[in-house]
């Protein structure tokens, strides 16, 4: 997310109580950049292909190379509790691929940055 300096709405959607006097917008807008490029992971992970292998699924994920992920998934999305399925590192070309040796009947899946 990149602020628009000088943009109360913007502002307002990262949770910061707006009205602010205008010459903070601009300062508060630079803090909040820095901010994000430092600690948020960029929205580039998807889901590249999912095929049956054998009795199970290949699923084929791409996100930043060298990011450690775990994916996970349950049979409902009611359940309470994700079970982990696998564990690794996307690779220099930023692809990380699984094999679910016994998936369930229904099956979601989601991943974590770790």
């Amino acid at each position: 997310m990149t602020c628009i300096k000088g943009d109360p709405t913007t502002l307002a959607l990262a949770g910061i109580p707006t009205p602010l006097e205008p010459a903070l917008y601009d300062e508060i807008a630079t803090a909040l950049d820095a901010f994000l490029a430092e600690n948020a992971l960029p929205l580039n992970f998807q889901v590249e292909s999912l095929e049956a292998a054998g009795s199970g699924i290949r699923l084929r994920f791409s996100g930043i190379p060298g990011q450690n992920v775990t994916i996970e998934c349950k049979e409902s999305l009611s359940a309470p509790d994700w079970t982990p399925v696998e564990s690794g590192t996307f690779n220099d070309d930023g692809i990380f691929e699984i094999i679910d040796e016994s998936p369930a009947a229904s099956c979601f899946y989601h991943a974590l940055y770790e």
